[in-house]
């Protein structure tokens, strides 16, 4: 299968994410609106965000050194959601495998870049490029 059509299928999340992001920017203090519940303080997350990430997962979108990439491309700061705006296509999956992965070792961190718009913004830079690329 091509890649390109892999990560295309990612972008039908992008209205969920604005969904939560606009739910967020009207109500910051409101609880995260993906975390359904906490079970021995692991989040249980919406289906939708689960399903997102197992298609993520399924994209072949992932990078398999994205640390080190990242570190080489901002060897001085920790890239924030403006670089984001600004990644080629090569940072922007390093980008992305790092929001996937770190819940391992962070639990809530999935919630926490779908509340702050990681996701989203992640997903409108990956349109903004495959968009360009089939020009």
């Amino acid at each position: 299968m091509d890649k390109k059509k892999d990560f295309q299928s990612l972008l039908k999340y992008i209205d969920y994410f604005e969904s939560v992001y606009d739910q967020m920017i009207g109500n910051p203090s409101q609880e995260n609106p993906v975390i359904k519940e906490f079970v021995s303080h692991y989040p249980v997350y919406e289906d939708e965000l689960n399903t997102f990430i197992e298609d993520v997962y399924h994209s072949e979108i992932l990078m398999r050194d994205y640390v080190g990439y990242l570190e080489e491309k901002f060897p001085r700061k920790q890239w924030a959601i403006d670089d984001i705006e600004a990644a080629d296509l090569t940072t922007l999956r390093a980008m992305l495998t790092k929001c996937v992965r770190v819940e391992r070792f962070y639990e809530g961190s999935w919630g926490k870049f779908a509340r702050d718009g990681y996701f989203l913004v992640i997903l409108k830079r990956l349109e903004k490029l495959l968009d360009k690329s089939n020009r």
